[in-house]
């Protein structure tokens, strides 16, 4: 009976080195195996920042402009903001930070009007009427907003850090007129 005992634990003693012969004889295979997962997550990381940027700069813009005896209730409220709340999902499999939805307050000619802005892809969502004396209008605008370049006579412009502005063509010539 010892004579078994004594077998078993130098069979227990051998473990460990038979493990270290099996592990620094696959360790190529580790490496490779370590570097290949390295690659196809970063491949996966710069895949998902691109397919946000790139739904970042197709976004659909809709205007809600209310009547003067616009008063909803909260019911209709809820409404609103529960269908505001499903526009992430409408969107579909996007990066968190290019589904959400803005919303933003602008006043034209002394006129209210809410500007939702989400992904394209949810923009049947957002025109959906849902109050009864609010306009829905598309504000046909997609993108970011690029404003027009003022220019003075008589003063060089400054040099431009971004080769793709050089040749605007909208640009606003500014007469600065001297007054005599």
């Amino acid at each position: 009976m010892l004579e078994q005992v004594t077998a078993a634990l130098q069979a227990l003693a051998e473990v460990p080195e038979r493990f270290g012969i099996v592990v620094a004889a696959s360790a190529g295979w580790l490496i490779g195996g370590a570097v290949l997962v390295a690659v196809g997550g970063t491949a996966v990381w710069v895949w998902w920042r691109r397919r946000a940027r790139a739904a970042l700069a197709h976004r659909a813009v809709v205007d809600f402009i209310p009547a003067g005896t616009f008063d909803p209730s909260a019911e209709a409220i809820d409404r609103q903001a529960a269908r505001i709340a499903r526009v992430p999902e409408a969107a579909g499999w996007l990066p968190r930070r290019a589904s959400g939805v803005r919303i933003r307050l602008v006043c034209t000619d002394s006129r209210l009007a809410y500007q939702l802005e989400a992904p394209e892809r949810a923009a049947a969502l957002l025109r959906l009427p849902s109050f009864a004396e609010v306009d829905i209008a598309d504000a046909g605008t997609t993108g970011p907003q690029r404003a027009q370049r003022i220019r003075f006579e008589q003063v060089p412009p400054l040099p431009s850090a971004d080769p793709a502005v050089e040749g605007d063509t909208e640009e606003l010539n500014v007469v600065k007129e001297a007054q005599t």
